[in-house]
């Protein structure tokens, strides 16, 4: 099967369970995140991109509520700034 939205960013309303989180510091830890998203329901995986300042937050759940709430909030700290979080591109598979 081959998903029908190989680029995300021509096609926003598709939702995942994975948000790509932006904009912040590089020593920012898996922790931060778990501890950040938790409260918007159960979190599969946490991971940070160093070289990329982006994070990627894997929910068992809906997305929506997390990423609402979220986007465009200084969550990690006036002095960081405002996170963005957008839906992560969907992976393309093949039958």
């Amino acid at each position: 099967m081959v998903l029908a939205y190989p680029n995300l960013r021509q096609h926003p309303e598709v939702q995942t369970r994975a948000l790509w989180i932006g904009s912040i510091p590089s020593t920012t830890m898996p922790a931060t995140i778990l501890s950040v998203f938790s409260p918007y329901g159960p979190i599969e995986s946490a991971r940070v991109l160093t070289h990329k300042n982006c994070g990627f937050s894997e929910r068992l759940d809906d997305a929506v509520r997390a990423r609402k709430a979220l986007n465009g909030r200084d969550v990690l700290g006036s002095d960081i700034g405002a996170i963005r979080i957008g839906f992560a591109m969907v992976p393309l598979f093949a039958a």
